[in-house]
């Protein structure tokens, strides 16, 4: 049975799974979530961290892991059976990858195929 991601372990999942925001969050004060693991907060944190280094980051193969491990994660959170944790992607991630058009190119390239309406639904908005 595919592992199903629960609302209550979204922070846990996200830096297990994606070590650098957690070294960086842990590091940058002006997180909003840098002492609280609220995950609308955390992840609306990652959301800003993902753009940060699809915008910034010159290094192709740590972007290229950096990029497939968190499009792995938010596409299990797009599809997920728990309406509260898709709406975690929609409202933080999706919503600031669709203030620019490399972030909205990048996660229709690395999102799920299933993922990827969930992701256009936010953008058309």
């Amino acid at each position: 049975m595919p592992h199903v991601l629960r609302y209550a372990q979204l922070v846990h999942e996200l830096v297990k799974r994606v070590p650098a925001f957690a070294t960086e969050r842990e590091i940058n004060k002006s997180y909003l979530s840098h002492d609280d693991d609220d995950p609308y907060l955390v992840f609306g944190d990652f959301g800003r961290f993902l753009v940060n280094v699809i915008r910034n980051q010159p290094d192709q193969m740590e972007r290229e892991k950096l990029l497939t491990d968190s499009f792995e994660l938010l596409s299990e959170m797009a599809t997920s059976p728990d309406d509260q944790v898709v709406n975690v992607a929609e409202t933080t991630v999706f919503e600031a990858f669709s203030d620019f058009p490399e972030t909205v190119a990048v996660a229709r390239e690395y999102l799920s195929e299933r993922a990827v309406p969930v992701f256009e639904r936010i953008v058309g908005l």
